[in-house]
């Protein structure tokens, strides 16, 4: 043997001695620590606490109603009853609900129930609801706080039917943490039960109704703190033929809102927004109000207050204006 060679032999076995050190010293402080790595098959989503995995995506209930594809992220749901006492999906990331049949959500009464949460502990997740079906979700029994759908961007293109019961605390038909867009000719109604603070719609971003698609929201009467039938903060865009109808029934909480818009509100061609309120405004915009040719807004009030607040301009391209109106930046007739 060489002195070449022999020497080489020695590195080798040097660096692979501390090659082995180093492995056992990793490996015992990740054990010191409790750490360890676990290889999950889930995917993020829970329907009614049963979280979906790759062994029951086929059939994650058991009874052939919820399926998942792990390729698109779609949760499906085909002639679905589930009732659970907290929240029915919870999804850690963005996907999507399809709709088969006639699907019914009932939450049960607890502390805090919902139907549709999509957020982990860092953020709102986007979720699409489609399918040629419907989705009906019932809230019974006493809760101390109630939400039917949350989630980040939210559009949908599937029949949604929300019933939230009186609560103790806050009841929430649907909150988007960015935007609502409506698609596909879809129709989302809201009924809101009163509690120390309820809001049926509430969206910190904009509103897009594409053509062909409908919101019809009403809320009770006996709030406490605020009662809020559909709060807007970016801007609420009417489709061609959509159709928007807002009531809101309360007059005993501190603050009310029917339609508030804090950006632009356009009522596109042949569409119709109709807003009734007790004692509060029955639209209140604070950037500028179009109403489009052959669209029609209707709005009437009980209490002693107008019955469209804009705080920009009202601009009318022919259209009907069936209110009484209070534009800031004035009222103008405009045609084409």
């Amino acid at each position: 043997m060489t002195k070449g060679t022999k020497a080489f032999r020695i590195i080798i076995s040097v660096l692979l001695a501390l090659t082995i050190l180093w492995t056992v010293f990793i490996s015992c402080a990740f054990f010191a620590c409790g750490m360890n790595f676990v290889l999950t098959d889930e995917y993020g989503i829970q329907v009614a606490g049963v979280s979906v995995t790759r062994s029951n995506k086929n059939d994650v209930l058991g009874d052939g109603t919820v399926s998942y594809s792990a390729s698109t992220n779609t949760l499906t749901f085909n002639n679905a009853v589930i009732e659970h006492s907290s929240a029915v999906v919870y999804s850690e990331i963005d996907f999507r609900i399809n709709l088969i049949g006639e699907n019914n959500f009932i939450c049960k009464e607890g502390g805090y129930v919902s139907a549709i949460y999509a957020a982990n502990y860092l953020s709102s997740k986007d979720l699409c609801i489609q399918g040629d079906g419907s989705l009906t979700i019932e809230f019974i029994g006493g809760s101390d706080d109630i939400l039917g759908i949350f989630a980040d961007n939210l559009a949908i293109s599937a029949d949604v039917t929300i019933v939230a019961a009186d609560c103790a605390n806050y009841a929430n038909g649907v909150i988007g943490d960015s935007s609502l867009t409506m698609k596909n000719g879809a129709a989302l109604s809201v009924t809101n039960g009163c509690a120390k603070s309820s809001s049926a719609v509430g969206i910190r971003g904009n509103v897009m109704m594409e053509p062909g698609t409908a919101i019809n929201i009403t809320t009770s009467a006996g709030s406490v703190d605020y009662c809020k039938a559909l709060a807007v903060d970016g801007d609420l865009l009417m489709g061609k033929n959509s159709t928007l109808n807002v009531s809101n029934n309360d007059e005993t909480a501190e603050i009310i809102e029917c339609i508030s818009v804090s950006g632009i509100l356009e009522i596109g061609i042949g569409s119709t927004l109709t807003a009734y309120a007790k004692d509060t405004y029955g639209v209140e915009c604070y950037g500028s109000v179009k109403v489009s040719e052959d669209a029609e807004l209707v709005a009437e009030t009980d209490g002693d207050v107008v019955d469209v607040l804009c705080y920009g301009a009202v601009v009318n391209y022919g259209g009907k204006i069936n209110a009484q109106v209070n534009a800031l930046g004035g009222t103008h007739n405009l045609t084409r």
